[in-house]
């Protein structure tokens, strides 16, 4: 489910530990105690965004129209093809091409939470949003 929020608070920032350091750290400390099954253990995810939900800014780019509201939460289990339904619907058009960082358009099966952690700066994630074909 979508939540609208302009004035959405910050979802990681400082106070969240970075993905490989937060698996260090587990690592050394099962180590430490010599629990040698935990040290195996598969690494968390990332805390980067709070209660599963990620900030999207969206920014038009080209001709497309300019959302009244360009900030969104979503869970970040959710799909990118999910987005892009939603922007479709928010600018009332059939096509919709999405893109991250002015660069890529992300696979419509992946997912909002990794986009996040790799690509989210200052606790959001951007993404571009256009009519006709933008970049590659």
């Amino acid at each position: 489910a979508w939540r609208e929020g302009a004035a959405a608070e910050s979802v990681g920032g400082a106070e969240a530990a970075p993905h490989a350091a937060a698996a260090a750290n587990a690592a050394s400390a099962a180590a430490a105690e010599g629990a040698s099954s935990a040290a195996t253990a598969a690494p968390a995810r990332s805390t980067a965004y709070a209660g599963g939900k990620v900030v999207i800014l969206f920014k038009a780019t080209g001709d497309a129209p300019i959302l009244k509201q360009s900030k969104f939460k979503v869970s970040a289990a959710d799909r990118v093809d999910k987005v892009v339904d939603f922007v479709k619907k928010m600018v009332r058009r059939e096509n919709v091409f999405l893109y991250v960082g002015s660069t890529f358009m992300p696979a419509p099966d992946a997912r909002v939470g990794d986009l996040f952690d790799c690509y989210g700066t200052g606790g959001k994630l951007v993404l571009q949003y256009a009519l006709n074909m933008a970049w590659g």
